[in-house]
């Protein structure tokens, strides 16, 4: 018997992955982003990163593959980043960028609403911050 709920335990949490992940997957569009520090909040509306001619497009390929283009650095130049990514249950994403040969991972925890997918990432000590909000490109 105890058995018999450990296999469904285990077929439910796959199930959960194999939907985060089916969620995921596709080229996303940044659409808003909030920074928030010990001190402040700035809200950077979908407005005003038109205005800026701020771009920030994340792809989740269904065979784990990750590919973002972004012009965070510098407003004139597009920097493009390729990796992989992986859900764990909890809500959290890890995104491996390769950087220099090497793979560096960022932490999310994400979900959906309206739509939109929203990542909220903090640094080690939890005094800052960002959440991001997403749309699917059509």
């Amino acid at each position: 018997m105890k058995k018999r709920y450990v296999l469904i335990a285990g077929m439910l949490l796959f199930a959960y992955v194999l939907m985060a992940q089916e969620s995921l997957i596709g080229e996303w569009h940044l659409q808003e982003l909030t920074m928030e520090d010990l001190d402040k909040q700035d809200v950077i509306s979908g407005e005003q990163l038109k205005e800026d001619g701020t771009v920030w497009i994340m792809r989740f390929a269904d065979d784990g593959s990750f590919y973002q283009k972004s012009n965070f650095n510098a407003a004139s130049r597009m920097d493009e980043m390729e990796g992989t990514w992986k859900t764990e249950p909890g809500d959290k994403l890890t995104i491996f960028l390769l950087i220099n040969g090497q793979k560096r991972p960022l932490q999310f925890f994400y979900g959906f609403k309206d739509g939109a997918m929203i990542l909220e990432r903090y640094d080690q000590l939890r005094s800052y911050r960002m959440v991001t909000v997403f749309r699917k490109k059509e």
